[in-house]
């Protein structure tokens, strides 16, 4: 009798040995599926600011954790961009494409013929103070975006390109056009602040002022996004490159100076924003077809 219950006691180690040994075999295995599956592909930036499943379908607005310091950065973006966005407004003019379309020229109007530029001074240092006031405090608070080395170089590149209408005044209507992005920029700031819980629009417990307020929000960055982010950027880098071929038939070399930061940087940017659009229309797609997977 005692050899039989040494006998089980030594099975019933051995059983649990067995099973011990299994989930250490085990966890390692699930360790590789895991990471592989990360590996998959790469984060987009725009998983910063929406929903994305693993089959990168765009799910809704993304709903927030709480932190303090991502709440007061975009305040702070929401105010600070403001001035921002009002100085460019009314440095421009409608008038020359008015006269365009109502037969009194038969020119095209440019950008140039459009900016009026009365307070293009004032424009350029408040747009200035903005990139480097944005830039400590993300430098300084790097926990208050989701992807800080992105902003910093972002901020970092657009304040070496305010260089070029600092020299060049008479680009400054580049830096005009390029600016305008900041409207769609106040926009993406905006769905986040004003909907943390990451709600969708006309649902069972959200009310009729919400919901048409994050319509009106949503409405107004998807299409700035088109307009300032791809075609306005787009024909900012055609006037740039049509400069350029001008310059170089009049004189007959290539200018080779600070200019040549703009264009190099505005083809970064282009490239950038292809890919954030390419990004966006994909997730958004397939979200809406989830059985087709398109």
């Amino acid at each position: 009798w005692l050899k039989l219950r040494l006998f089980c006691a030594r099975a019933q180690q051995r059983r649990f040995l067995f099973s011990m040994t299994g989930e250490q075999n085990k966890k390692p295995s699930f360790e590789t599926s895991t990471s592989g599956s990360q590996m998959k592909r790469k984060r987009s930036r725009i998983e910063d600011h929406f929903h994305v499943n693993e089959d990168f379908r765009l799910l809704g607005p993304l709903k927030y954790d709480d932190n303090f310091w991502r709440d007061v950065h975009d305040w702070f973006n929401l105010v600070a961009l403001i001035p921002v966005v009002t100085l460019n407004t009314v440095n421009w003019t409608g008038q020359p494409v008015y006269d365009w379309m109502r037969g009194a020229t038969t020119r095209t109007p440019t950008l140039v013929d459009c900016w009026a530029g009365q307070f293009e001074e004032l424009f350029w240092y408040v747009s200035f103070a903005y990139f480097v006031s944005d830039f400590l405090f993300v430098v300084l608070v790097p926990k208050c975006v989701k992807s800080p080395a992105i902003i910093i170089g972002h901020h970092i590149a657009a304040m070496i390109y305010m260089i070029v209408p600092r020299v060049f005044p008479e680009y400054m209507c580049l830096m005009g056009a390029i600016m305008l992005v900041e409207v769609n920029t106040w926009f993406l700031i905006a769905r986040r602040a004003l909907n943390s819980r990451g709600e969708k629009p006309f649902t069972p417990g959200v009310s009729l002022g919400k919901s048409l307020r994050m319509t009106f929000i949503s409405t107004n960055f998807y299409f700035s996004w088109i307009f300032h982010r791809c075609i306005v950027n787009l024909y900012v880098l055609i006037y740039i490159l049509q400069q350029y071929y001008v310059w170089t038939t009049e004189h007959g070399h290539f200018p080779v100076d600070v200019r040549l930061i703009g264009a190099s940087l505005q083809v970064v940017l282009i490239l950038l924003n292809s890919k954030w659009t390419v990004d966006l229309v994909r997730s958004k797609l397939r979200g809406r077809n989830p059985g087709k997977g398109l």
